[in-house]
């Protein structure tokens, strides 16, 4: 391993997720055979990860944590401190398959017209998950998801050794660092979700082209989170919110806002007539962006919705 100009900067921002440490870090050195790469780690919660990273896995280079900075300030700190030509961010609730970041890279330099590509999420069984190709936000989705569809994503077609892609998922996402320099990183005032949305969005209108790469695989644990959280629902609409609001017009982005707040407020009324163990989930995660709009519906500058500000 170079740590002095090396191919990738790994970046792996981690929150409470000591449990998951052994299985991503021993997953890297497998994935990344041919090429020479560094680890960043720093851990936005509380758990004493860097006591098991500095015991088990030395080579990693832990930045001081500095709390909570969310996940987009959190790859920006690491960036900052990354000398490879690539930066591969990284969720720690996963395990890259072998060879995999391999792949990415050799993609990376035989596509120079891709300026961010991804893998190919599975699950335990190896098959393709249907989240790995998401859409950008925008109102037809919302309008798609309020007549009943699942989501902004759509099962990834595995033809071919590169598929063109609106947004790549930034728990396995390469980017070459003057690329990330050239666009200031991440816009730090995404707190959690759609901050990946909106990098890709500004990657693309920069010209450049987005990729999945299926032969780079890589599991990824969505049982890890609870996807019933209503923190995760919380800030995922002020994600959205604050991407629309960034990226089109007054009409247009309360448009989307509003469309998003009926998609919740239809499943939460839903869930509130069900007598399945999930419908009660389902409202009681979002009760808070139904009956609250107000709380989401400006983003993270919705007063109370960023909880470094309330911190500050």
């Amino acid at each position: 391993m170079n740590a002095a100009g090396c191919d990738v900067s790994v970046l792996i921002v981690g929150y409470n997720s000591a449990s998951y440490m052994q299985d991503c870090m021993a997953a890297i050195a497998p994935a990344c055979a041919h090429h020479t790469y560094e680890v960043r780690f720093v851990n936005n919660g509380t758990d004493g990860s860097e006591a098991f990273l500095a015991e088990h896995f030395p080579q990693v280079r832990v930045l001081p944590t500095k709390g909570n900075l969310g996940f987009a300030a959190g790859n920006n700190y690491l960036a900052d401190h990354a000398t490879g030509r690539y930066l591969l961010l990284l969720n720690p609730d996963t395990r890259v398959y072998p060879g995999a970041i391999d792949v990415l890279l050799d993609a990376a330099a035989a596509n120079p017209a891709y300026k961010v590509l991804g893998g190919l999420a599975v699950d335990e069984l190896g098959e393709p998950q249907p989240r790995t190709l998401h859409e950008l936000p925008n109102l037809a989705g919302n309008l798609r998801r309020l007549a009943g569809a699942r989501g902004n994503f759509h099962a990834p077609s595995l033809d071919g050794e590169l598929v063109d892609a609106e947004a790549v998922n930034g728990g396995f996402m390469l980017v070459e660092k003057a690329i990330w320099d050239g666009l200031g990183g991440m816009d730090a005032e995404f707190f959690l979700y759609t901050e990946e949305m909106d990098f890709c969005r500004r990657i693309a209108e920069a010209g450049g082209r987005l990729g999945l790469v299926p032969e780079a695989r890589i599991f990824h644990d969505l049982g890890s989170g609870d996807m019933h959280s209503p923190v995760r629902s919380f800030y995922m609409a002020a994600g959205n919110a604050h991407y629309f609001h960034k990226h089109f017009g007054p009409l247009k982005a309360w448009a989307c806002v509003v469309t998003q707040w009926l998609v919740a407020l239809a499943r939460y009324m839903r869930g509130r007539v069900s007598s399945s163990g999930q419908g009660i989930k389902q409202a009681a995660a979002l009760e808070k962006v139904a009956l609250r709009p107000w709380t989401w519906w400006r983003g993270f500058r919705s007063p109370g919705a960023d909880p470094r500000k309330a911190s500050a």
